[in-house]
């Protein structure tokens, strides 16, 4: 029976020593009977493949598997090596199940060069495929008529052009002409803009690095490549973070260049009314003035001591050293301060306080904190016109590298966290901007310098720390004021104790939502390495086409600020409508406080506030997913 077929085949014992073989594997391998029965199946392998055959061997002698095959090369008698397809099954000598005395047979198929050829092709092409499909950037390739000829996972989520055009065979100029037609490229014919853009592309005349908007206002940059045989292939990369990035850092340089600026002419400035309020004293002790000149004297004095008070908020503006720091605990500062805030407030306006129990201790200067302190909680109750609710927070947090990259003036490490949040009328994207500036002020005129703010950013810079605006109009403003941990505690202090580090793990199905496509991205990978199945969306409308093609969610984790329309409670309510028991864990900027003053108590107990390490993201989904 072993003798049919053109198939190598032996029996072998269970140590895979050889019994018999057909002639067939005498003539390939070279070996007689005698010579075979002194050999196991490992003398035939190359040694390279021996652990790969190890590995697959050892599930098959524990007798989980009945068969198993394998791609290895083996070596003939006379040393030449060829590849092969080997397969072992067990063949039972008796009735029983156990299997005892069984013996295995050995079926080798010899691959010819062509076969071989074959194989490393589709390897390759699988190789490139995935490789294709894992890059970050979106990929899209032309042939010479710039005709759609593939394209990358990535890409598609880029919204370039209308999803229609995303098919093959799709002519670029058909895709241009699209864009065109909602007034992209501005007046004019939109064929004839198409036109013009895809004879750019033939004569190489458009740009090779661009950027551009996507449908839903990322900045994605464009690399174009002409290919020497005609056809054209594109790289999309997201740079939206990058730009954001780049724009904070600008903005830290330009408040770096500003203090400069100030400090100077606040030394100047200093000067000048030193010498302005030295001569009126000696003009009033000198002269005998009649009583309108001593008022007008006394006015100029007045002013005059106006303008000191303005040249010292200016110059701790400038100041880049802190010159009295000593090592405090903010919640006692602040507990401390209570009285004084209270006055400083008005009856309509409800106050409260939140600490952390176990808050680190901070190095800074702390008449300079009662002064922030109280700027803030003046602008806080300015901005609500006197009626509304104030919530000051402290916490410990950890700042990551992550976070730190998108906020390229935080570094990463401990920092003791302090919240104040106001439940004001909110600022626009273009005040955000300025608001640190000396000078600049959203008030009505002649109801602020434009220097309170200033001066928190300046003690904030002096004392190594982070400052952190989030403001949505018609809802608030929550500052995050992040001050470096002292690396002395003080004796007996009640520090926090060492987190439990290991992740907690799941399987459940999550939902993450977020315009932030870098903060996505971070969730996903943390999520899916603890064993999460997880779904993405950028937007509210997103996440309910997903929740309607999805049978089954566990979890929806959410921002609750987003653009398109929708808020995050808008969306839990909606996908509450889905699933009421889907659980709901959203996140925001904002304090858990304030969430709960805006008539959405009912997320209180399931906020995450941002930033939030992996550690929190994990432990609040598991114990969600468990209550």
């Amino acid at each position: 029976m072993i003798d049919h077929g053109t198939s190598c085949i032996a029996i072998l014992t269970e140590s895979y020593r050889f019994l018999s073989a057909n002639s067939v594997f005498f003539n390939n391998l070279g070996y007689s009977m005698a010579e075979l029965g002194s050999l196991t199946v490992e003398n035939l392998l190359h040694p390279e493949y021996l652990q790969q055959f190890y590995s697959r061997k050892q599930v098959f002698d524990e007798k989980e598997i009945d068969c198993f095959e394998v791609n290895l090369d083996i070596n003939t008698k006379n040393g030449k090596q060829f590849s092969t397809q080997m397969k072992f099954e067990w063949l039972g000598v008796d009735n029983s199940q156990s299997k005892v005395s069984a013996q295995i047979l050995l079926t080798i198929n010899c691959q010819s060069e062509e076969q071989l050829n074959e194989q490393r092709y589709q390897q390759t092409q699988w190789f490139l495929e995935k490789t294709f499909d894992t890059i970050d950037q979106g990929v899209t390739i032309y042939d010479n008529e710039f005709r759609l000829v593939a394209w990358n996972k990535r890409y598609e989520s880029f919204q370039i052009f209308p999803p229609e055009f995303l098919k093959h065979g799709t002519l670029l100029f058909d895709a241009y002409k699209a864009v065109a037609n909602l007034g992209i490229f501005g007046p004019g014919d939109p064929a004839q803009h198409a036109n013009d853009h895809i004879e750019r592309l033939r004569n190489g005349q458009v740009k090779p690095v661009e950027e551009l908007t996507s449908f839903d206002g990322r900045t994605i940059e464009i690399r174009r490549y002409l290919m020497p045989e005609g056809g054209l292939v594109a790289v999309f990369s997201d740079i939206t973070n990058q730009r954001k990035a780049e724009a904070q850092l600008r903005q830290a340089q330009k408040m770096d260049a500003v203090g400069q600026l100030t400090g100077g002419i606040a030394h100047d400035f200093n000067n000048i009314l030193s010498v302005i309020i030295g001569s009126l004293y000696l003009l009033e002790r000198d002269l005998e003035l009649e009583q309108p000149a001593l008022e007008h004297v006394k006015t100029i004095q007045q002013v005059s001591k106006r303008g000191v008070d303005l040249v010292r908020q200016l110059l701790a503006f400038s100041r880049s050293e802190a010159t009295n720091n000593k090592i405090v605990n903010i919640n006692r500062m602040i507990q401390s301060m209570k009285s004084l805030i209270t006055h400083s407030l008005t009856p309509q306006v409800e106050f409260e306080t939140q600490f952390s129990t176990s808050l680190w201790l901070t190095e800074i200067d702390p008449g300079e904190f009662e002064d922030v302190l109280i700027n803030l909680i003046l602008n806080a109750r300015d901005a609500m016109e006197g009626r509304g609710k104030l919530t000051i927070e402290t916490s410990n947090c950890e700042l990551d590298e992550e976070f730190c990259s998108i906020n390229p003036s935080a570094a990463p490490g401990q920092y003791v966290q302090l919240i104040i949040s106001d439940t004001g009328e909110g600022m626009t994207p273009e005040q955000q901007e300025k608001i640190f500036e000396p000078f600049y002020t959203t008030k009505t005129k002649g109801k602020g310098t434009g220097l309170g703010l200033a001066l928190v950013f300046g003690f904030v810079s002096r004392s190594r720390g982070f400052i952190k605006l989030y403001s949505e109009q018609g809802i608030g403003s929550t500052f995050r004021i992040y001050l470096p941990r002292a690396s002395v505690q003080i004796e007996n202090d009640n520090t926090i104790e060492q987190e439990d580090r290991e992740l907690p793990t799941g399987n459940e199905v999550i939902l993450v939502v977020d315009d932030e496509e870098q903060l996505i991205k971070i969730a996903r990978e943390s999520l899916q390495g603890l064993g999460y199945q997880v779904f993405t969306a950028l937007n509210g409308l997103q996440a309910l086409e997903v929740l309607s093609e999805q049978s089954k969610f566990d979890l929806l984790f959410s921002d609750v600020v987003m653009p398109g329309g929708m808020n995050g409670y808008e969306l839990a309510e909606q996908a509450k409508i889905y699933d009421p028991k889907l659980k709901i864990l959203l996140t925001s900027g904002f304090s858990e406080a304030a969430v709960a003053r805006n008539g959405q108590a009912i997320f209180k107990a399931n906020l995450l506030d941002k930033p939030y390490t992996q550690y929190e993201l994990a432990k609040r989904i598991r114990q969600l997913l468990d209550s």
